[in-house]
């Protein structure tokens, strides 16, 4: 579950980024790093008109805005760091990560796909004293969970925060979404 208080996100993620993946939901890049590992770039893209519209507002949000990724190994919460406009071509962003980071895609400006608007975040560690999110041991290498795309069910693994967090995942065919007041015009792109 991807959760963004600043503007109101609080979505499902779906493992892949082609075309069927994003009508579902924000999409995780594949080949990029999950939130429980120690290292690397979480990337998760999202359309900014259509299919749900999840970074409608992604340009509102500010510096230290907090992110929080609900999985089945545990919650981790990011801070944003800065928001950057490229080009559609500029795949540098996706770039792994020697510390753990968060990478949104959309594109940008709204209605127009002629570039990508990115935010950028660190993930914010646990207080001291307290075990870190999700701890593995060292020499233990974590699968990444696999679903087909085509699949009806937006990686459960990921939702799965709770007893209730399955059936949560599977409420209205599978998603389940909050919109604040974004509605995009029909027809949108």
């Amino acid at each position: 579950m991807l959760q963004i208080p600043r503007i109101g996100v609080n979505a499902v993620v779906v493992q892949g980024t082609d075309i069927e993946s994003l009508k579902k939901g924000p999409g995780h890049y594949p080949k990029t790093a999950h939130p429980w590992q120690r290292s690397g770039a979480v990337a998760i893209a999202g359309h900014r008109t259509t299919y749900g519209a999840w970074f409608y507002n992604l340009d509102r949000l500010k510096r230290n805005d907090r992110i929080r990724l609900v999985t089945d190994r545990g919650v981790f919460q990011y801070r944003i760091t800065r928001l950057q406009v490229v080009a559609p071509t500029a795949v540098q962003v996706l770039r792994q990560t020697d510390e753990p980071t968060l990478v949104l895609t959309t594109c940008n400006p709204r209605y127009s796909a002629a570039q990508r608007l990115i935010a950028f975040a660190d993930r914010v560690e646990p207080k001291r004293g307290g075990p870190p999110p999700a701890a593995q041991p060292a020499d233990v290498e974590v699968a990444p969970p696999l679903l087909d795309p085509d699949e009806v069910v937006p990686l459960a693994l990921w939702v799965l925060a709770g007893s209730g967090g399955l059936l949560a995942a599977f409420v209205a065919g599978g998603m389940v979404r909050e919109r604040r007041g974004r509605r995009a015009p029909a027809g949108a792109g």
